[in-house]
């Protein structure tokens, strides 16, 4: 049973085209860093209902369990990115941004 973390983000329509792809390559880069994270996946809406309500982009990351997920979300390595990368990214801060976590296959109560 994985743990999926979906992250959504609401980006600064100015953001230069480099910084995001530098954003994007120091998500995908943490996996060198963190071994919990089983997968990494960078996501961009493609959505036709246009109800993405300023979530254009996001990121997919993929864990075993809790304690892996919190390795992470502790590891000082995704600290400095959140702080200096994506935090100044967001249109409005972290008000700009959705986590949403799930288990797959995860057994209903």
């Amino acid at each position: 049973m994985a743990l999926k973390h979906i992250v959504l983000l609401s980006l600064r329509p100015s953001l230069p085209s480099a910084d995001l792809a530098r954003l994007k390559s120091s998500l995908s880069d943490l996996q060198t860093v963190i071994p919990q994270i089983l997968s990494f996946s960078w996501i961009s809406n493609n959505s036709p209902e246009n109800l993405h309500q300023g979530y254009l982009h996001g990121f997919i990351m993929e864990f075993k369990d809790y304690l892996d997920r919190t390795t992470y979300l502790e590891h000082p390595a995704h600290l400095k990115i959140a702080q200096e990368m994506i935090f100044p990214a967001l249109m409005k801060g972290t008000n700009s941004l959705i986590v949403f976590d799930y288990f797959v296959d995860e057994p209903e109560a």
